[in-house]
Order: structure tokens, then C-alpha cells, then sequence
């Protein structure tokens, strides 16, 4: 049988179309402010998440992280390197001579008629510094459930879910899954849902874009402003709603799940690798199990997948093609990238995410209260047929949104 063809990289196509660009610039004084603003500007269009400037032996690597993957952008001499990160500091009001301890900062970018923040972050590496710059999801506050990729049925769980006068509801992903555009989103429903009369608060860090919508605090931990100090300001603010940004130590989980057990919905996120683990996780964290399987509504478990080209994705099916690998095999029809002008030739543009809701219910309780390890979580699920990531993958290949080959590499 023949296997889903692999996408094509983008690395040698961004670096032809930038590298020029960098080369033609003037070299007279400004040169530095024209490459630092070009770099901007290119990143922008393209959607990049992430600007990369690597100091090494014999120059500067520029790199761009396009749909979660980092691509090569340009390759410079050693006479560009003092020069690009100056400016960079200097736009970060970095402090410029500082070069042995890390930095970080914010810029602001003019870009389509509005001013896009940037978080600016710089590391003190053998060959000098390497400075990455997190350019904002300018679609990241306005998005919606229906945008990331729910489909109606889910958009209705969640829903119900958000309706909740109490309880926790739990996300939980890799790092860059997706997971705070996801809580934006949820937290743009409750208040259409509730209105402004709404308390909805959250405890951020750092607070990746102004909804306009929300109370929202920024974490500053060197100020004594931590997750766990925080909450306990936030919970004497009569909320109603409370997201906290991250549970990631002891003292915050065990205060979140009693805030969830008493009038409050806590919608937060939890570091573990499928919705089953969060449970172990919290139990590990020192929070008693009674108190968990009482206040954890559900969990949500994320991943970002890269999406087809609409106007070049080629059909595929079992009948030319032969079956595709478990777990999907049963699909008939699928597509593949190909590649066009419209996606710089690499057949995939932007992402959208795969998801797994797990609702908590009587049977999961009981391992919960039994301590049970995540093992146990998976033999019930699987006795019930629950098949997870794996049931929206097949749904969106079988839409054409994805291939999957990008599915195989997300659930791997």
C-alpha cells in the first residue's frame, strides 16, 4: 500500500523569499532598523507565532515558527549581529550593555492599522545572545468555539459545561496546544451567555492578549504576586467565573478545587498528556481524591494539527491507495498536501485543533477515589469505546481539514 505523502518543507521556500529581501537592504546606518522592522513585517504576514535570532560561531540564524514548526528564514554575517539585537533590546527597553543574564521585555509592531504586542526574550548563549520574540495571535481574543475546530456536538457539551453555577473544567495539552486561545474562547461564551452583570476573572502569566471583556491579573511572582497569593485575593472578589492560567503546584490546585466545590466555575489548566492523566496529576499535587471526583466536571485534552490547503488538497482513497495505517484504516476517502501559491507551496495552511472530552461520571469517580493510576482510567475508557483524539482526527481527515499524516504525528 502506498502511505500518505509527506508534506513539503518550507524551510528552503521562507529562506528564498526572505533572504533576499535582507540582502538588498541599504547598508548605511538604518540598516539594522530596516532589517529588525522587514523580519517584523514578514513574520506578521505569515502568521509566524515565534522570531528566532541565534548567535552562532560564524553569524545569525533567523528562524520563524510557522504552524508550530520552526523554519530557517535567513542566515547572516557576523557584522549584522551586535547591530539586530541592539535594536531589539533598545525596542524591548532592554537594558542594551546587559548581555550575561536574561532579559525580557515588550515591543509593539504597526501592523495592518493596529499596534500588535510582543514579548521579547533574550538568553546568554556560548556564541552570544539568542533572542526570541512571541509575536501576539491577533485573532487569539476574537475567536470562537466554532473557529477552533468544535464541531456542533462538542460546541453543545461545552456549552452545557460553561452553564455550570460551579465546578472546575480542566484543560490540558502539550505547551503551544492551544489551550489558552481555547479558555479566550470559552470565556467569550460565558459572557454572551451571562452577560456583563457577570464576575469573570482571571490569574494569567503571562495574560496573552486584552479581551475587553474580563477582570483580567497578571502573575508578577518577584512582586509576591504568585497562583497561589492571587487566588486567594481573587476568591475575596465575589467572582463567579475564576480561569486561572496554570495549576502547577500544590497550593494552587488544592485552593482552585475547593473554590470549585464552593459556588465558583474554575476553568484552568493542568500539565499532563491525555484528559485521563489530569486526574493522577491532581492526586499527585497533594489534592484528595474525594475532593477531585466532587468538583472536576470534565477535561478537555488538546492538540494542533496542521490544516489542508483548501484550494490545493488532492482526494485520496483505500481503493487507489490501498487502507491507511490503524487507527485510520476505516476511512474510504481522506486528502493530502500538495501545494500551491496560495500556501507557499507546502500544501498546508494554519492549524486547528484535535479534541477529547472526558465528562465526569460514576464509574470515574470511583477509580478517582480509588487513587487508581492512569492505566486503570484507560481499560474503562476503552472497555466503553471511548476513543478520544483519535474519534475527531478521523472526522476532520475525513473533512479534508487535515491529513493523516499531520493526524499520526499529533496522536503519536
Amino acid at each position: 500500500m502506498e502511505h500518505p505523502s509527506p508534506a513539503p518543507s518550507t524551510g528552503e521556500t521562507l529562506a528564498r523569499q526572505i533572504q533576499p529581501l535582507i540582502d538588498a537592504l541599504p547598508r548605511d546606518d538604518n540598516r539594522a532598523v530596516a532589517a529588525v522592522d522587514l523580519l517584523l513585517r514578514e513574520a506578521l504576514a505569515r502568521r509566524a507565532s515565534d522570531l528566532h535570532l541565534e548567535c552562532k560561531r560564524d553569524g545569525m540564524l533567523v528562524k520563524m515558527r510557522l504552524d508550530g514548526r520552526l523554519h530557517v528564514a535567513a542566515r547572516l554575517g557576523l557584522d549584522w549581529r551586535d547591530a539586530l539585537l541592539t535594536r531589539l533590546k533598545v525596542m524591548a527597553r532592554l537594558i542594551v550593555y546587559r548581555t550575561r543574564t536574561p532579559q525580557d521585555g515588550r515591543l509593539e509592531v504597526e501592523w495592518e492599522g493596529r499596534p500588535v504586542p510582543c514579548r521579547v526574550s533574550t538568553l546568554p548563549t556560548l556564541h552570544g545572545e539568542k533572542v526570541v520574540v512571541r509575536l501576539a495571535e491577533s485573532r487569539q481574543a476574537e475567536m470562537n468555539l466554532r473557529d477552533l475546530g468544535m464541531d456542533e456536538d462538542l460546541q453543545d457539551r461545552v456549552g452545557r459545561l460553561l452553564d455550570a453555577s460551579q465546578g472546575a473544567l480542566l484543560l490540558t495539552g502539550p505547551a503551544s496546544s492551544g489551550k489558552t486561545t481555547t479558555i479566550y474562547a470559552m470565556l467569550r461564551a460565558i459572557h454572551q451567555r451571562r452577560g456583563e452583570s457577570a464576575n469573570i476573572v482571571t490569574l494569567e502569566d503571562p495574560i496573552e492578549a486584552d479581551l475587553g471583556i474580563v477582570s483580567q491579573t497578571q502573575v508578577e511572582a518577584e512582586q509576591g504576586l504568585t497562583f497561589e497569593s492571587g487566588l486567594r485575593s481573587l476568591l475575596r472578589q465575589d467572582p463567579e467565573v475564576i480561569m486561572i492560567g496554570e495549576i502547577r503546584d500544590a497550593a494552587t490546585a488544592q485552593i482552585a478545587i475547593q473554590a470549585a466545590l464552593t459556588g465558583h466555575l474554575l476553568i484552568s489548566t493542568v500539565h499532563s498528556g491525555r484528559a485521563p492523566g489530569v486526574f493522577v496529576r491532581l492526586i499527585h499535587m497533594g489534592v484528595e481524591p474525594f475532593l477531585a471526583a466532587s468538583a472536576i466536571r470534565a477535561v478537555l485534552a488538546q492538540r494542533l494539527v496542521r490544516r489542508l490547503c483548501p484550494d490545493c488538497r488532492q482526494p485520496r482513497s483505500s481503493r487507489e491507495q490501498g487502507p491507511l495505517p490503524a487507527p485510520f484504516d476505516t476511512l474510504e476517502t481522506w486528502w493530502e498536501p500538495q501545494g500551491c501559491p496560495r500556501c507557499a507551496s507546502i500544501g498546508l495552511q494554519g492549524r486547528i485543533a484535535l479534541f477529547e472530552t472526558l465528562e465526569v461520571d460514576d464509574p470515574l469517580r470511583e477509580l478517582i477515589l480509588e487513587r487508581a493510576p492512569e492505566v486503570r482510567f484507560r481499560e474503562l475508557l476503552d472497555a466503553q469505546g471511548w476513543e478520544g483524539l483519535t474519534r475527531d482526527a478521523k472526522a476532520k481527515i475525513a473533512h479534508g481539514l487535515t491529513s493523516p499524516q499531520e493526524a499520526m504525528l499529533c496522536l503519536a
